[in-house]
């Protein structure tokens, strides 16, 4: 089944619902019909049954789907446990040459297990309710949650339903993230998912660092940090609006946990935020969860929340970034995006990764400033606030921890560990020198993450740094800053220094201690670029070692 034909045709294509059936079968109760009239799906709920589409003959399992189209035999078997589905019966109008298919896609037999079964779940529920329901509008709300199901079906690319597993606690988190401002409890939860409570509470608090109930007061919180920044709305309304009977109540729990009580919380991200429209928007219409993001600089950051912006500076070669964002708009070098490009992606969100760039785009759109140069920690938490606490990033961070001190353990059996780094870019009229923690190619994990030195004038300079700094230094003064390992920052073009006197001289270029690290790879600080470059320096070094 190649998905990625089907594109072009469920674009042209007009669907009409003509049956939406909840079937439940007994263990050994079966379903036959001779000869579909139209096309189905039918998505698994409970249990299992054995599916006969013609003298095609396969299971299927809770959270599987299965098509067959009109003029198809089906047969459904349900196995020991019995079989529970949604049975959705479509025709399609649009002409299959128009799509340049070869087949048309609503004959097709098929199986497959959806990455996200509970957002499947739970279209397949609304289409059914929908169903029971008459009305003018019913028509709409049908493809609405038909096209939807659709949308995720595309997105398994050329896996089977033996290839897909679901990620019961991606599934959750996707499911809490919709759907944190309702009523929910940990036995709803271990339903939908097919877990027991204690089960799902133990993985889910492995995996997140938090229990489920947690994690729901944590998504209330950050969505009322949204509120107080993006809104007129009072104390009391965020209140309301967020399940808390009272201000009191609400302002109690808000300050347990941000430290700040909400109004002081208000006043100080006033200089973080710019919401021009929003602030005198009800409480209903404040942004939530942004689709249309552009971001600057910060791009593996936000890929972290499994986010697609439609607008990113630029992504050089090397950084292993490249691959996720080649749907999203070039906006130039980040410090100096093209503003008409911006205005005209009509981003719901800006994210600025510097006071300045915060300032140049105020009123452009809604904007909000994360510092580059801030902790990988607080830029995570800034943005969780915006896009959702990151599924995985905890553990993530957990291994490149691990990694790091694996690191550490090596570079130091090696001797290496106490030697002091220098990195350097250029060589026209002298070297460029970086001389902080926060400068990118590589400074981040040589002389913050490893906690290597620079030689003793350029290390006090990196020690008194506040900012991302560099400085210059002429071919005459480099033997100061001159490490036991230069990291050269390298590009296309960048100069030749084999001919320069001066840099033949120092000890570290006459021993061939002078290692080449891309700019692309060393220029980005996100967790992603972090670990790539971890893996790149400690190679290096090992390597001159062995």
């Amino acid at each position: 089944m190649r998905w990625h034909e089907q594109h072009e045709f469920w674009n042209r294509t007009f669907v009409d619902i003509v049956d939406v059936q909840h079937i439940e079968l007994l263990a050994g109760e079966r379903l036959s019909l001779s000869q579909l009239t139209h096309s189905v799906f039918i998505f698994g709920l409970k249990g299992s049954a054995e599916t006969k589409l013609d003298d095609r003959i396969q299971r299927i399992e809770r959270f599987c789907v299965l098509h067959g189209g009109s003029g198809n035999a089906l047969q459904l078997t349900a196995l020991d446990k019995g079989f529970v589905c949604y049975a959705v019966a479509y025709r399609a109008l649009a002409p299959v040459e128009e799509a340049g298919l070869d087949m048309d896609p609503t004959r097709m037999q098929y199986a497959a297990s959806t990455r996200r079964p509970l957002a499947v779940m739970r279209l397949f529920a609304a289409m059914h309710g929908c169903w029971q329901q008459a009305g003018p509008i019913r028509p709409l709300q049908l493809r609405g949650y038909f096209n939807a199901f659709i949308q995720e079906l595309l997105q398994l690319g050329e896996q089977d339903s033996s290839d897909v597993q679901p990620d019961v606690i991606v599934e959750t988190l996707h499911y809490l993230q919709g759907h944190f401002l309702e009523s929910i409890s940990l036995e709803q939860l271990s339903s939908q998912t097919g877990s027991s409570t204690r089960h799902l509470a133990r993985l889910f608090k492995s995996r997140t660092g938090l229990s489920p109930i947690d994690y729901i007061l944590r998504l209330r919180m950050d969505y009322a940090k949204q509120l107080l920044q993006a809104t007129d709305a009072t104390i009391e309304e965020i209140a309301h609006g967020i399940g808390y009977a009272d201000s009191y109540s609400f302002s109690k729990r808000f300050k347990k946990h941000t430290g700040l009580p909400p109004n002081r919380y208000r006043g100080e991200s006033a200089a973080y935020v710019d919401f021009p429209q929003a602030r005198r928007r009800a409480i209903r219409h404040a942004p939530c969860r942004p689709k249309r993001i552009v971001a600057l600089y910060l791009l593996g950051d936000v890929l972290s929340f499994d986010v697609t912006p439609v607008g990113v500076s630029d992504v050089y070669e090397g950084s292993g970034l490249r691959p996720r964002l080649n749907d999203a708009v070039s906006l130039g070098v980040w410090h100096e995006p093209d503003l008409l490009k911006i205005r005209d992606l009509q981003p719901d969100l800006i994210i600025a990764p510097s006071h300045r760039l915060f300032e140049s785009l105020r009123g452009l759109a809604p904007v909000i400033y994360v510092d580059y140069e801030w902790s990988l920690a607080e830029r995570m938490s800034r943005l969780s606030e915006w896009l959702g606490p990151s599924i995985d990033f905890g553990r993530r961070m957990d291994y490149f921890q691990e990694k790091l001190e694996s690191s550490k353990n090596k570079l130091r059996q090696a001797g290496l560990l106490d030697k002091t780094v220098t990195i350097v870019e250029g060589g026209d009229n002298g070297v460029g020198v970086i001389a902080s923690k926060s400068f990118g190619r590589g400074s981040q994990i040589v002389y913050e993450y490893l906690g290597m030195k620079a030689p003793a004038k350029l290390q006090q300079m990196i020690e008194q740094a506040t900012q991302a700094r560099g400085v210059h230094a002429s071919f005459d003064q480099l033997e100061a800053y001159a490490g036991d390992f230069i990291f050269r920052s390298s590009y296309p073009g960048m100069p030749d220094l084999s001919a320069r006197e001066e840099w033949n001289r120092l000890p570290s270029v006459r021993e061939g201690r002078v290692l080449d690290i891309s700019f692309g790879l060393s220029y980005f600080n996100d967790l992603f670029s972090l670990d790539r470059q971890l893996s790149y320096i400690v190679d290096r070094l090992l390597a001159f070692a062995r």
